[in-house]
Parts: structure tokens; sequence; C-alpha cells
């Protein structure tokens, strides 16, 4: 990672006088440039002497805040350095001096290159599984693939766990530079060479991955499905409504369909079987692309009415007034909800919506 973040172009003389800032004892950097016909990767290593092999933790960071490192990047290792800690009864506990090093020295590169937003592809886990790595693992989502090498040191995993986000789906993505980092004296070819993408996100558009959960109902009261609705967005979906439907039976009946993230999937199934008359429930899954949005506040002849700021793809803003609001004006107004909202709408500037 940290040789990843050098091929990025990252200033060796600040990230070094940074780092010296933090009174760890002595240590040096060992470099090399790993090259195939096809890749060259930058391997980066951070070496101490054998007599300071071990760092008491509550020193390093008591260090880490006495130094003139960036208040974020110290907190930032301090959470990654927090799930290495072992668990011990005694009342202080000890990590590797490299390691405490790696991590710091991996925070500070990322600041100083001023990358904003980290996000991974999933782990994948292989032969060799020790049982510290699959501590870190331990909750993660992961595929298996046995024909594969473990695909990173501790160090590497709790950096990937603090540092990054795994998305729920495919990025819109501009790419600037593919940089590559390697472990020293291996191939470039090798399949723990580490490949770091640096580019800006669609700035309009969030790409998310999703479960659509339905279920098909010929036998429910009506009446229970506002409050069902209500329930499943507690429990949460992202969104959820129902259709009308014909059944297998030809009976007329409803669909209940849900949009909700992977975490959720257990809960909305409880929740259907709990509140509905349904004995079975389908899944699968969708993407979908949405506009990132906002929400505001303006002060209206009719009073206080939110507004929801929706950010086009040309970078062009769509407002529209919280329909509720409307309703509670419109209701204190004496006049229709439709009127209301046309006038809000005039008054920030936009056409009217169809009614």
């Amino acid at each position: 990672m940290l040789g990843a973040l050098f091929d990025a172009g990252l200033d060796l003389q600040a990230w070094m006088e940074a780092m010296k800032s933090v009174d760890l004892g002595a240590w040096e950097l060992q470099e090399e440039l790993v090259r195939s016909a096809e890749l060259q990767a930058r391997s980066i290593d951070i070496v101490a002497p054998s007599e300071a092999h071990q760092l008491d933790i509550q020193q390093t960071r008591s260090a880490m805040e006495s130094s003139s490192l960036p208040p974020t990047v110290v907190k930032a290792a301090s959470a990654t350095i927090q799930l290495m800690e072992p668990h011990t009864e005694t009342s202080t506990s000890h990590l590797e001096t490299r390691s405490v090093l790696l991590v710091l020295g991996v925070h500070l590169a990322s600041a100083l290159l001023g990358l904003e937003r980290h996000e991974r592809t999933p782990f994948s886990i292989g032969k060799g599984l020790n049982p510290r790595v699959a501590e870190l693992l331990r909750g993660q989502d992961m595929s298996l693939d046995s024909s594969r090498d473990p695909p990173l040191s501790p160090e590497g995993i709790a950096l990937m766990r603090s540092l990054t986000e795994s998305p729920e789906g495919p990025i819109p993505f501009h790419l600037e530079r593919l940089c590559l980092g390697a472990p020293r004296g291996t191939a470039a070819t090798h399949p723990g060479l580490l490949r770091l993408l640096i580019g800006s996100k669609t700035p309009a558009v969030d790409s998310q991955q999703l479960y659509q959960i339905e279920t098909t109902l010929d036998d429910m009261d009506p009446e229970l499905f506002p409050p069902l609705l209500a329930r499943l967005r507690s429990c949460g979906a992202r969104d959820a409504w129902w259709a009308p439907a014909v059944t297998r039976a030809g009976r007329p009946g409803s669909t209940v369909i849900v949009l909700a993230p992977f975490g959720s999937l257990q809960a909305i199934a409880d929740t259907l079987f709990q509140e509905t008359t349904t004995i079975g429930i389908r899944f699968h899954v969708v993407r979908r692309f949405t506009l990132k949005r906002s929400e505001r506040t303006i002060r209206t002849r009719f009073g206080v009415i939110r507004v929801k700021d929706s950010i086009l793809p040309d970078g062009s803003v769509r407002s529209k007034p919280e329909l509720e609001d409307c309703v509670r004006a419109a209701r204190e107004q004496g006049c229709s909800v439709r009127e209301i909202r046309e006038a809000i709408q005039k008054e920030l500037g936009e056409a009217p919506h169809a009614s």
C-alpha cells in the first residue's frame, strides 16, 4: 500500500519530515522497483533495529498526539492501531514497530496526496489463512478462492477496514492514474500486487447495489398495507410500495416490493413474515443510479418550507418543495395544495411540476 502511494507521486521529503516528528525510535526506509515486461511497481518497506522491535501502544498514541501530524491522521492511525491491538490481561500491550510505522505512513501518505475517499474491492480469502488475519476479517463480507495466497497482511487488512469502504455496486469513475505497489522481492506479476486507481467519481450520480424483495398476497386486509410499509422503512428499507396483482388462482391481490441494502435482508424478511399473510418471499440483486440530493429550508409567505435539491448530471440543480409542508401550508391558508406548490416553485425560479 505504501509503495502504491509513493508511486502516485508522494512528496518523500514532506512525508519523512512528518514521520520523523513522531518519536518512535530509529527506523529507515527501504525502496525497491519491481519490474516485469509490462509493469513496474514500487516496493516500500520500513525497517527498525532489532532492539526497537516492539512499541507500547499507549506511548505510541501519546507520541503521535504530541507530534506535528495533522489531527485527522492521528485519529485515523489510532483507529487502525486499535483494530490491531492484541487483547491481553495486562495493563499494557505492544505492537511491532514496523506495523505501527507502516500504518502511520499509509494514513499520512493518503492525507498528503489529498485522497478524500477510498473504496476497495471485496476481500478474497485463499490458502494459508492464519488466526490473526481471521480475527481481523471476522464479520466482513468476502469471497473464497483456495487457489490464491492470503491477500493481505494483518496490517493491510486493518488499514483496508479503517481507511476504505466496500462499495455496494459499480462506481461511475473517471480514471486519472494507475499506481502500483508490490511486496519486496517479488515479481510485478505476483498476485500480491496492489493497484491504486486515482480519479474522481461522476459528480451527480451515485451507483448502488440493493436487494429487491417481493411477496404477492391475495388474503390480506388492505388497511394493513400503510403501517406495513412504514414498518419496512423503519427496518432499513430504502423504499417500499405495493402494486395490484392477479394471483396464481386468478384472484385479485397485491405485490409488496421492497428495496433494501444487503445488511437489511433478514430484518425485512422477518417483518414480511410477521406483518403479512405470506408464506414465502423472493429476492434478487438490482442496481440503481441516484442523483445526489440535499434538503434545505426556505422562508416564504406561507411560512417555513423544506425544499429538496437534486443535482443533475450537467451540474444544474432541480428543486422541489416538500409535499407535507405544502399540505400544512394549504390547510393554514385555506387554499389548495396545487396553489401553494406552484407559488413556491415560482419563488424558487422554476416552472411548476406537473400535477
